[in-house]
């Protein structure tokens, strides 16, 4: 069968079929759409339907393929780890903001979720410490958009500090790395510093669709009643720190008054 008979025939939407049968055959997307009549070896069709049962059964694509495109550049992501999504890449938009300039931004990055950054203290931070890093795409993001501050990237689990130790050193970066509790690693650290982080923030018990629900890591997640477990340890300890000299999150938009009266914004 060719390309575009395989693709139809999947019964896919096209993006996820053409994304996974790409990845079956080694060749970039643009590369299937413009050769759909070549014809897909018998062993590459066979691995091809492999595939397109567990994208049925609701494993994410980012998972089937071990990786997904954030901000411009490629990660590495396994189920420890979650999947990149747009509104982080509009966190380090408003980071990269907040850092060249720092002062409040509050603003909508997708339907119910903002990005806030909040001044803490004066001074040029030294390091740039990433809470809960995941596959290391903010930290790395960072470091590869002109920021020279030391990034430290922290995350309670080793198993997702592996990934994103694997994409620091594909992208060629010497990101530090360190596993533990966000909230002890902000209260240890006595140069000026500024936090950006994209935290667990969800309610627990909170309905979500069955492949993020089924696939990706709760821990990563959620985050106790008020989904603010988390958020009102980071911020409680970044304001307490006065080497801290800034946050910035991602978080619910209807948490963004307790975080922001947590760290003394009136």
């Amino acid at each position: 069968m060719r390309i575009r008979e395989h693709l139809k025939a999947s019964g896919l939407p096209a993006l996820d079929a053409e994304v996974l049968l790409a990845h079956i055959i080694k060749r970039p997307r643009t590369w299937l759409i413009a050769h759909d009549d070549e014809t897909v070896p018998d062993n590459d069709a066979t691995r091809f339907e492999e595939v397109v049962i567990r994208r049925k059964t609701g494993e994410p694509t980012a998972y089937i393929t071990g990786q997904k495109e954030f901000y411009g550049r490629t990660f590495f992501v396994t189920p420890d780890v979650l999947i990149p999504r747009p509104a982080t890449e509009e966190l380090i938009t408003c980071a990269l903001d907040f850092l060249k300039n720092p002062r409040l931004i509050e603003k909508d990055i997708d339907s119910g979720i903002s990005a806030l950054c909040v001044p803490l203290n004066p001074g040029a931070p030294e390091i740039i410490v990433d809470i809960g890093t995941g596959s290391g795409c903010i930290a790395a993001s960072l470091a590869l958009e002109g920021r020279t501050e030391k990034i430290l990237a922290v995350d309670i689990s080793e198993a997702a500090l592996d990934i994103a130790r694997e994409n620091f050193a594909e992208l060629g970066l010497s990101i530090t790395t360190a596993a533990g509790d966000g909230a002890a690693f902000v209260e240890a650290i006595h140069r000026p510093f500024v936090i950006v982080s994209n935290p667990p923030y969800i309610k627990e018990g909170t309905m979500l669709a069955p492949n993020v629900i089924g696939f990706e890591p709760h821990d990563a997640l959620f985050a106790g009643k008020d989904g603010m477990d988390i958020l009102k340890a980071l911020a409680r300890a970044a304001a307490e720190n006065p080497a801290c000299l800034g946050i910035a999150l991602e978080l619910e938009s209807g948490q963004t008054a307790v975080v922001k009266r947590l760290l003394g914004v009136m």
